[in-house]
């Protein structure tokens, strides 16, 4: 297939760093906090080159980024370092031109806007990338390079290797996709030769309609119940409301408790600060629990303030699910569904509570953080597209409570209340270190 812009630019994508990267290098070190060189000469050094190569240009993107976006920089850059992200009109322009230029080369066509020559490179470039120019654009633009380190260690490993030296290959490559499907193969193969295609076609329907079922349920209930609006007020009568005024108190309690712990004290009392902290301080936590004990939720400090859940909680989570689990299996059962279904429906239905109870404390932490404290199980699914999707998916419903809900993907998109993450966003994930 011929792709435009392609055949031009490969002698620049595929060769290894070279050793003229030290304009790449200055720029790309200036932009850390307490450099002593001006970002705006390290870019103007690239933009008055004749082209600039892969490397200079992902660099000339970081620090037009960083000039975009400098008032959400402030409490990482003191005012000194915030004022070398204030370049004069003349500066800008010609960083502007030359990154517009740039582009152009690459991929063969003018930038539709400059939020375009901004972002990631077409993914039909980036999967022809190695070396810094990959790892560099993994740590700035964060497009998915088909391997995955936290960015601070891309970034770390593509300064190092613009001396010069070809940086070993990735350390954290996922495979998890290629296991399961090798599995699938293995299961396809094993099934036609011992005749029982039938029930492993059953088991898939089986995975797929609990897979369904279940984001369907943590959808609903999360935004319904554990996001429920104006629940103690007036202002917005609905189910839930009625249930928590007016229903049986064996019901009363629990669906308080449910937002209670996730929407104020999981939403609003802890990760005040950012996505990835608990809490500010010792002091913040230890007022939050003589709040909790004078308030009879002991079991919140427990649960880690909503960030997991107890066995109590986590069986309540799943009965949430019985009633579709039950209209479900039924349905199947009249229309001549058999065991093999019913084996594939188990599985998304342990998997349901679990990621609640286990994976959810995970999307909250920084990327090694994250890995060295999973079990070897979770570490594959951690560094799997899935779970990096799910990460961004749940840092966006932190920010906008009233999208994304899922943790098993499916229902949000089914119900409209997707929202994909903005390029701030996927900024603040960057500098916390998510394994998005």
């Amino acid at each position: 297939m011929n792709i435009p812009g392609l055949a031009s630019s490969r002698s620049a994508l595929g060769r290894r760093p070279a050793l003229d990267s030290s304009r790449a290098r200055e720029l790309v070190q200036s932009l850390e906090p307490g450099s002593s060189t001006h970002p705006g000469q390290a870019a103007l050094k690239i933009a008055s080159q004749p082209q600039a190569s892969v490397l200079e240009h992902v660099a000339l993107t970081g620090y037009l980024r960083r000039v975009a976006h400098a008032g959400e920089y402030s409490q990482h850059y003191s005012p000194e370092d915030l004022s070398r992200f204030s370049p004069d009109s003349g500066t800008l322009e010609k960083v502007n031109q030359a990154l517009e230029r740039s582009w152009q080369r690459l991929t063969g066509r003018v930038p539709d806007n400059q939020r375009e020559f901004l972002g990631a490179l077409p993914a039909e470039l980036t999967t022809r990338l190695e070396g810094a120019p990959a790892l560099l654009h993994e740590a700035i633009l964060g497009d998915s390079l088909g391997v995955r380190l936290e960015p601070e260690a891309y970034l770390q490993r593509a300064v190092e290797s613009m001396g010069g030296e070809t940086p070993e290959g990735p350390t954290r490559q996922s495979r998890l996709g290629l296991a399961l499907a090798g599995a699938g193969a293995a299961a396809v193969v094993v099934a036609a030769g011992t005749g029982t295609l039938a029930g492993l076609a059953g088991a898939a329907a089986g995975f797929a309609t609990s897979w369904m079922v279940n984001s369907m349920v943590e959808s609903v209930f999360h935004d319904k119940f554990g996001h429920a609006k104006d629940l103690e007020g007036k202002k917005a009568p609905n189910l839930v409301n009625t249930i928590y005024k007016r229903g049986p108190k064996w019901l009363q309690k629990p669906t308080f408790n449910l937002w209670f712990g996730h929407s104020v004290i999981h939403h609003f009392r802890t990760f005040r600060s950012d996505h990835a902290t608990q809490f500010k301080s010792k002091e913040e936590q230890a007022r939050l629990d003589q709040l909790l004990i004078k308030e009879g939720q002991q079991e919140l400090i427990e649960a880690e303030y909503g960030v997991t859940m107890g066995w109590k909680s986590f069986l309540k989570y799943q009965a949430t699910a019985l009633p579709a689990y039950a209209l479900s299996l039924g349905a199947a059962t009249l229309a001549g569904a058999g065991l093999p279904f019913a084996f594939g429906f188990l599985g998304p239905a342990l998997a349901f509570p679990s990621m609640s109870k286990i994976y959810h404390r995970y999307t909250h932490m920084p990327a090694r953080e994250a890995l060295d404290k999973a079990s070897f199980p979770m570490k594959l699914y951690l560094q799997s597209d899935l779970s990096r999707w799910t990460v961004r998916h749940h840092f966006v419903h932190h920010v906008d409570p009233d999208t994304n809900f899922n943790l098993m993907p499916g229902a949000d998109w089914i119900r409209g209340t997707t929202r994909s993450p903005s390029v701030a966003e996927l900024e603040e994930m960057r500098r916390l270190k998510l394994l998005f």
